[in-house]
């Protein structure tokens, strides 16, 4: 238990050392669980690390759950809740304006989201287990509604 303690120790001071994306994100709960979490913008060519109006709000409930959210461009908006066990959402924002609102709960569910434009919408629910999503906008201004039980 001590060493768990000092790997998370560890972790937490690295997220709040690590100058990559200039966020607050609440740390998940349960065990075993996992953010990664890349906002980037333009500025004049180059790729730097900037929020520019990107929102992420995640709640993992439960166990090993996995969410990877990489966001760039200007003003993208994601909400992601996990609860059960060993669920996992891969989601990527290119462009601006992009939303995602994705809800997972049982186990083993997947989701994969990919969004490049401007102003899309991806409505994600999964309940039950063994779920699996794909969706992916190419574009702008469209919506895509994903219900499984």
């Amino acid at each position: 238990m001590a060493s768990l303690k000092k790997i998370i120790s560890l972790a937490v001071a690295l997220w709040l050392t690590t100058p990559i994306a200039s966020a607050q994100a609440e740390l998940p709960m349960g065990l075993a669980s996992l953010l990664e979490m890349n906002q980037m913008a333009s500025l004049s060519g180059l790729n730097a690390p900037a929020i520019h109006g990107h929102t992420l709000h995640l709640e993992q409930v439960g166990h090993a759950h996995h969410a990877s959210i990489f966001q760039v461009g200007d003003r993208h908006h994601a909400e992601v809740s996990q609860q059960g066990a060993y669920n996992q959402i891969h989601a990527s924002q290119f462009g601006q304006g992009n939303n995602i609102y994705a809800t997972q709960s049982g186990h083993y569910n997947r989701a994969y989201l990919y969004q490049e434009g401007f102003n899309n919408v991806v409505f994600l629910e999964q309940h039950g287990n063994h779920g699996l999503a794909i969706v992916a906008q190419y574009g702008s201004d469209m919506t895509a509604t994903v219900t499984q039980y």
